[in-house]
């Protein structure tokens, strides 16, 4: 069984498309959304979306300090602009136009906060979005309020994209492929934090 079957954990997020990635990899979860300010003048966007997952996880281990909790942000680049969550609609076909025809970089951070140690890790993918006429993108505003970037990749068939190239699930929200690299490099912290304890010690941190 692998790491991310075995694993119960907590995720800082209320994003369904974030919900529906765990469950179809199997990995058990309870949510539990981070409370944080997500402003940030961090213009460089990968240090940007690994920053503010961290802040997110630890935010939320606070709450579940004797569990993993898993944390994710996510934001898209075009034309050197950085994309979050569009703040209306207005601002949503203000994306959608801009992106239009256009390749753009999607970047996701991710963090693992299991006790005192953080884990973190980025994905990068390159979307090429359709060149669409405006009634279309008038349409579509409505439809993608809450995606970063106001993609709706989970959607199938989406019009706004024509091309992905890298992690699909980075660009739906939560890249799995981040996710077991975390679990696996927390899961080898922890057997290495055992080794290095005398033997009766590791057995009962094991019987815990």
């Amino acid at each position: 069984m692998s790491t991310a079957r075995r694993t119960f954990l907590i995720l800082a997020s209320a994003s369904p498309r974030r919900r529906a990635i765990l469950r179809s990899a199997g990995v058990r979860f309870r949510v539990d959304p981070s409370r944080v300010d997500e402003g940030s003048r961090e213009k460089d966007p990968r240090r940007l979306v690994v920053a503010l997952a961290r802040r997110k996880a630890l935010e939320v281990s606070r709450r579940h300090p004797e569990l993993p909790v898993l944390g994710a942000d996510t934001i898209v680049v075009c034309a050197g602009e950085l994309l979050g969550k569009p703040r209306d609609l207005k601002d949503a076909a203000r994306m959608i136009t801009l992106q239009s025809g256009r390749w753009q970089r999607v970047y996701t951070g991710t963090a693992l906060v299991v006790g005192r140690r953080v884990f973190t890790d980025l994905a990068v993918t390159k979307v090429k979005a359709r060149r669409l006429d405006a009634g279309r993108l008038r349409r579509l505003s409505g439809k993608h309020m809450d995606k970063a970037g106001a993609y709706a990749v989970q959607d199938d068939h989406d019009p706004l994209v024509e091309k992905i190239v890298g992690d699909r699930d980075n660009v739906v929200g939560l890249p799995m492929r981040s996710v077991r690299r975390l679990l696996a490099r927390a899961a080898a912290a922890r057997r290495n934090s055992e080794a290095a304890l005398p033997r009766p010690m590791a057995r009962a941190r094991r019987a815990r």
